[in-house]
């Protein structure tokens, strides 16, 4: 995550455009279990980023599945293109941003912890002897 923040970092300061990255990431594991038989046993990772500018007092928006710099940088890119675009066109324009905090952190569900602990053998188990 520390890499991913860096990287955001380093390319909203070199933007001379208001820019915001949503990175977005979360894994995910599924025990179905019907008349003791497993239906469905499986593991996932989503992970990906938006970012939106405002150029010229016109929005771009852009997003990618990879985090790597190349592909960061690409899609602000693309969202900076967007936007320009946009503002050629654009009659009512976005003035000025208010000042704002916005959230910066890790947000997690309560159990979330003990959870991504147990194997997936250990919470089908878990799953197979309460049925």
């Amino acid at each position: 995550m520390n890499n991913v923040l860096e990287r955001f970092e380093k390319l909203g300061c070199n933007s001379p455009y208001w820019t915001e990255f949503r990175y977005h990431r979360r894994r995910t594991q599924s025990v179905s279990v019907q008349k003791g038989l497993v239906k469905q046993l499986k593991s996932s990772l989503i992970e990906g980023t938006g970012i939106r500018v405002l150029v010229d007092g016109a929005w771009g928006f852009s997003s990618t599945s990879e985090n790597t710099p190349q592909a960061l940088e690409k899609a602000l890119k693309k969202a900076i293109e967007c936007a320009t675009s946009l503002s050629q066109m654009k009659k009512a324009k976005v003035s000025k941003l208010p000042a704002a905090n916005l959230a910066r952190g890790v947000f997690k569900l309560e159990g979330y912890d003990e959870l991504q602990k147990m194997s997936l053998e250990e919470k089908l188990k878990s799953t197979l002897s309460t049925e």
